[in-house]
């Protein structure tokens, strides 16, 4: 358009009016960047729910070897006493024995509590980028809630 002062205001109107095209594009693109924010978000909770259940199951697993550990230091421990009881250990062989036992079941502890921290470790290297630290916060509440109830 030739402008000149006779057709400036039409000419400044229709630089600054927008077409049905120019609608078009931005509902068109409005749209798909609605559709992109709700992938990144499906893929972000996507992404952390398979975090939490895989960091559950290293949890339950570190917990069920520590309940085996106490079943079996229970065990041992009726035995050392069924052993007194029947006449085969003096107090002072109990006591070392308890102890002795008490070590072994201490170091299979430490030893799962090991294997735990390496499988939350590898957890974490498996999803780079993204806040799985922030991700833990809810079993920390849910831990703190069993420890204190203990």
């Amino acid at each position: 358009m030739d402008v000149n002062e006779e057709n400036f205001g039409e000419a400044l109107k229709s630089v600054n009016t927008f077409g049905e095209d120019i609608v078009k594009a931005a509902a068109e693109k409005e749209e798909e960047a609605n559709k992109e924010r709700k992938i990144r978000e499906y893929n972000s909770i996507k992404d952390k729910a398979v975090y939490l259940n895989l960091s559950l199951v290293a949890r339950a697993k570190y917990s069920k070897k520590t309940n085996d550990i106490l079943a079996e230091a229970r065990n041992q421990s009726k035995a050392l006493l069924d052993r007194v009881t029947k006449g085969e250990l003096t107090a002072t062989d109990y006591d070392d024995e308890m102890k002795e036992m008490i070590d072994k079941q201490m170091k299979e502890v430490e030893k799962a509590g090991k294997q735990l921290r390496k499988d939350l470790e590898d957890l974490r290297n498996a999803f780079p980028n993204h806040w799985s630290y922030n991700w833990d916060n809810p079993f920390q509440r849910l831990n703190r809630a069993i420890e204190s109830n203990k």
